[in-house]
């Protein structure tokens, strides 16, 4: 069965900038959503960049096997053709439209792929998750051309025995789109409302419940509590203790807005280890936004796992 899916930005750039950099694929090491988040995989560039037949095949641990080829080039369209073989044999095709005004562009990128008639209860699920892709490999390239840079290093630390603490915070159900804007909101209350003894020992972001598919996640923003003195902060308030746990580990540094590959390498090392989660994920924030630079700041992302 197939679908299709499309994700769009405006880079600060003009197009023939923006054009060269994704037709080159030696540059897609550094944005590509996929790349990022498996760095040892084995690729091969062949053809000429920006061409017609110019080719990368990948393989590795957590991306699986294959290959994508361009297949038209013109002043502000390139076509690819994508095939898959593992983790399982497929073919897709994708296409990058450009369209510049007033020294920025518009980047749409979209793909048109197929599922097994028998998996085709997954295309929500899958939908979603190549589209969450598709946005982060978007503001990577987004960053790297305008800035030359992306502040974003993903650190895997695998498993770990993680020393619980109890928590106070307060918890939200968020689209992806307002998700951060929202965090920051509830971190701002908390912090109105617990004085001084805001600034506790640690600072996280829990998640019991992801739902893929509409793209909303429920989540709890908590401080350590050892400085309230079991002083109650209200009925909207929620207080719980995480338990100590053996976690699978992945630490982000560098600006929030990247996390999101984070993530994907987290769920992706579950998945390709075949561990079974015990509890809510969280992001552990190390340092504070409010004194260090993006560049530095470190996230460290937990999946309680069993065993």
């Amino acid at each position: 069965m197939q679908y299709t899916l499309q994700r769009s930005t405006t880079i600060a750039a003009p197009l023939q900038q923006v054009m060269d950099t994704i037709t080159d694929f030696a540059t897609w090491a550094q944005w590509s959503p996929w790349a990022v988040i498996d760095p040892e995989q084995q690729v091969t560039l062949s053809g000429t960049p920006g061409q017609i037949g110019h080719r990368m095949e990948w393989e590795g641990r957590l991306s699986g096997k294959g290959q994508m080829t361009i297949t038209h080039r013109s002043d502000a369209e390139m076509r690819v053709a994508l095939q898959f073989w593992k983790p399982f044999k497929s073919q897709a095709s994708s296409r990058f439209s450009l369209t510049e005004q007033g020294g920025q562009t518009e980047v749409t990128w979209q793909m048109q792929a197929h599922m097994p008639w028998f998996l085709f209860w997954m295309i929500p699920t899958m939908k979603s998750m190549v589209e969450m892709d598709f946005d982060q490999g978007l503001l990577m390239l987004r960053s790297l051309i305008e800035t030359g840079k992306i502040e974003s290093t993903i650190t895997y630390e695998g498993l770990v025995d993680f020393t619980g603490f109890s928590v106070v915070g307060l918890q939200k159900t968020s689209p992806m789109d307002s998700i951060g804007e929202d965090m920051q909101g509830l971190f701002d209350r908390i912090g109105r409302d617990m004085g001084e003894a805001y600034f506790g020992r640690h600072w996280l972001a829990l998640y019991p419940k992801v739902d893929m598919r509409h793209k909303r996640f429920t989540y709890t923003v908590a401080v350590s509590d050892e400085k309230l003195g079991g002083r109650s902060l209200g009925p909207d308030y929620v207080q719980q203790t995480l338990p100590s746990t053996k976690a699978l580990k992945i630490t982000h540094t560098g600006s929030y807005e990247f996390l999101g590959s984070a993530w994907s390498r987290g769920m992706m090392e579950v998945r390709a280890q075949k561990l079974r989660q015990h509890g809510a994920p969280f992001e552990y924030y190390v340092n504070s936004p409010h004194d260090t630079p993006e560049a530095d700041l470190i996230t460290e992302i937990y999946f309680p796992v069993r065993g």
